[in-house]
């Protein structure tokens, strides 16, 4: 049977060469197209089997003649096939970047540390926290089998002083978050962990603090507004659906959006493992890995924190 080699391109645009056998060059291109490739080239490269040597020059000349007059057809088949293939890729990219687009997120980002700190108890800072409502005292919890424990002062922030407020946290002025150091995992509110936000900044007053030694080390927080955040890829898909993006391309998403990792008010969590639990329209800020303060989640991880319609505070975190 005749044997030909060719070189063809498959849906991604990738050249891709081989050898099929056929008893015809049509019946070849079938094989081929049947593949889910386009014919680019094709040649007649031997026959197997046994075929007497007097037959074979008889033979390929017929081939010959049969293939040149169907490639000068071909040739404008394929190239009329390409450019299809590739303006349907750029339609899908374009497309899937336009919905994309409408969705981009602001933040505040916190520069821990660096600067000297400023005076006043209001103040954001990291590691830190100096006021309450009156009548409040400093958090604590009972974890099981373990005597009570004081919770560690993760952050005060003063949203008055942060470029952007996300949607969720606009009815604060300040915010407060409390953490257990042995980073309680899938438990609710006030079990190893606490918020507490402040409508007012009137009627603050100092937080009596406890007389123990918190790992963490604060440093105060200035804020830096950062533009068009982009969802992480797990993120998109809430969005829009990526099926088709995701067959014509594997990198271009990555090359357009991106998020910060860093302690941020708003914007898209920078998802590590996999989507939140508790859903991104729930999404309200994050804490990241601040080293120079000894914090930390895990291996390098970020912590989430969310704010659902019936005003629950939301936490999760995940590492490396």
């Amino acid at each position: 049977m005749p044997e030909y080699e060719f070189r063809a391109m498959d849906a991604n645009g990738q050249e891709k060469i081989g050898q099929v056998q056929a008893d015809s060059s049509l019946e070849a291109i079938a094989k081929i197209r049947n593949n889910g490739l386009f014919p680019l080239r094709m040649k007649l490269v031997g026959i197997s089997g046994t075929i007497k040597k007097s037959r074979i020059g008889n033979l390929f000349a017929f081939l010959f003649n049969r293939i040149r007059g169907r490639v000068a057809v071909m040739r404008g088949e394929i190239a009329s096939d390409k450019k299809a293939l590739i303006l349907r890729r750029n339609e899908i990219i374009a497309q899937t970047f336009a919905i994309l687009d409408q969705h981009l997120r602001k933040a505040s980002a916190a520069q821990v540390g660096g600067f000297r700190p400023p005076e006043g108890m209001l103040t954001s800072w990291f590691g830190n926290v100096l006021v309450c409502r009156e009548g409040e005292s400093w958090p604590k919890w009972k974890p099981v089998a373990k005597p009570e424990t004081f919770l560690t002062p993760l952050a005060q922030f003063n949203l008055t002083e942060a470029p952007f407020v996300p949607e969720k946290l606009r009815q604060f002025k300040l915010i407060t978050v409390f953490m257990d150091e042995e980073l309680p995992y899938d438990k609710p509110h006030g079990h190893g962990w606490l918020i507490r936000g402040y409508e007012t900044l009137e009627g603050l007053v100092p937080i009596e603090r406890p007389q123990v030694k918190f790992n963490i080390k604060p440093f105060p927080i200035r804020w830096e507004l950062l533009e068009n955040e982009g969802p992480s890829w797990e993120d998109a898909w809430s969005i829009t659906n990526l099926t088709e993006f995701n067959e014509v391309t594997d990198h271009e998403f990555n090359d357009r959006y991106h998020n910060s990792e860093r302690t941020k008010l708003g914007g898209y969590p920078a998802l590590i493992q996999a989507e939140l639990s508790f859903g991104l329209n729930n999404f309200a800020f994050q804490i990241g890995t601040e080293e120079k303060a000894h914090w930390g989640w895990g291996d390098g991880g970020i912590g989430y924190f969310g704010l659902n319609d019936n005003g629950e505070w939301l936490f999760e975190w995940s590492c490396y």
